[in-house]
This record gives C-alpha cells, sequence and structure tokens, in this order.
C-alpha cells in the first residue's frame, strides 16, 4: 500500500491495495447517473434561489435603466462565473497538492477552461475534503461580498453562489450512497466518466 507522504493522516494512497476490489460507481455515463446528477443540482439550485428571493427580491436583478445596461449585467455575470470555476479549481488543486498530498492532473477543455482531478485512491474523508472543501471557502467569499454589496448588486454575486453550491451535485448523491451502506472502510477514485468505489 503505497501512501502519500504527505497525505492527511496517510488517507490517499498511490495504488489500490490488493484486497480492495470495485463495488460500486457512479456513472455520468448512463442515463440513471446523469438523471441523479441532474436532479440533485438542480433541487440545490432551486433551494438556494428560493432563500436569495427572500433575502432579496430577484426583480433587482432587472432593476436597471435600459437594455443596454442590463446587457452589461449579464455580461458582468458570464464574467465572474469564468473566474469562479477559474478560482475554484485553482482551491481544489491547492486541497489536493498541499493539504492531501495528492498527485494532480490539469485537464483542458473548450474556451481555455481546465479542471484538476487526481489518479490516486482517497479515503472517504480524504475524498469529501478535496471535493467540497473549496466549495466552503467560495461560499464563505461569496457570502461576505453579497452582505457587503448593496441590495441593487446582491442577484450578481449570488448567481454565482447558486453555480457554487450546486457544482458538487455529484458528491452529494455519492454521499448519499455512502451513507446508505455504510461501509466500515471504502477507497474513492475519481475516472473519467465515473467515481469509482473500492471496498476489502
Amino acid at each position: 500500500m503505497d501512501k502519500t507522504k504527505n497525505g492527511l493522516k496517510g488517507e490517499v494512497l498511490r495504488s489500490c491495495p490488493k484486497d480492495y476490489r470495485r463495488s460500486a460507481e457512479l456513472s455520468f455515463n448512463t442515463k440513471k447517473g446523469r438523471i441523479a446528477v441532474t436532479a440533485v443540482g438542480l433541487a440545490a439550485a432551486a433551494l438556494c434561489f428560493a432563500v436569495g428571493c427572500i433575502a432579496v427580491p430577484v426583480s433587482e436583478l432587472y432593476n436597471v435603466s435600459g437594455i443596454w445596461h442590463l446587457m452589461l449585467r449579464f455580461l458582468v455575470i458570464v464574467v465572474l462565473t469564468c473566474a469562479y470555476l477559474a478560482l475554484f479549481e485553482l482551491l481544489h488543486s491547492v486541497v489536493l497538492k498541499k493539504l492531501l498530498g495528492a498527485s494532480t492532473l490539469r485537464v483542458n477543455a473548450a474556451c481555455r477552461s481546465f479542471w484538476f482531478t487526481s489518479s490516486d485512491w482517497f479515503s472517504v474523508k480524504a475524498y469529501f475534503t478535496a471535493a467540497l472543501l473549496p466549495t466552503a471557502a467560495m461560499f464563505l467569499i461569496l457570502l461576505l461580498a453579497g452582505i457587503i454589496l448593496p441590495s441593487s448588486l446582491f442577484w450578481i454575486v449570488y448567481i454565482i453562489q447558486i453555480i457554487n453550491l450546486a457544482i458538487p451535485a455529484p458528491y452529494y448523491c455519492l454521499a448519499c450512497g455512502l451513507l446508505k451502506k455504510k461501509p466500515k472502510a471504502a477507497l474513492i477514485r475519481d475516472e473519467k466518466d465515473a467515481i469509482g468505489i473500492w471496498t476489502a
């Protein structure tokens, strides 16, 4: 069992132990997997939207003088979304490398977008630390921005917050599956189109 030297209590492994076998997966290629991930993501987004409407009416988003100001506002949202996604992945990379000591791989996509992944095997604790810590950090940053900024700009920031909380949908699904099965010891690994679970 090859452990990373600086991992979170040795809970990140370079190779899978011989007595572990693949027992389950959350696949993004199957119809059932896509439906589950989409449903959880939409539910999280809808809940966040409802909370936002309670804080500040969504009409504030359109409360501008003229179509050009409205288009400019939506352009700002698009730019901030791109900046958020880049910052989120950079935070993800820092958590993987510095906190967990895991190997990382940058995957480049269209329009200069990218994300970081790892081929290592993670304990449940280490995996969800890597998956959800960047979301928690961005949540606090966006929450602070939403409190400081005037209500007229609230929804510009809050739309990014909705995206931030809806993105971890696959991890919510995986967490539910793990809690349901309650494995004594499990290892989790990100794959190309799935999240695999290995148990002894």
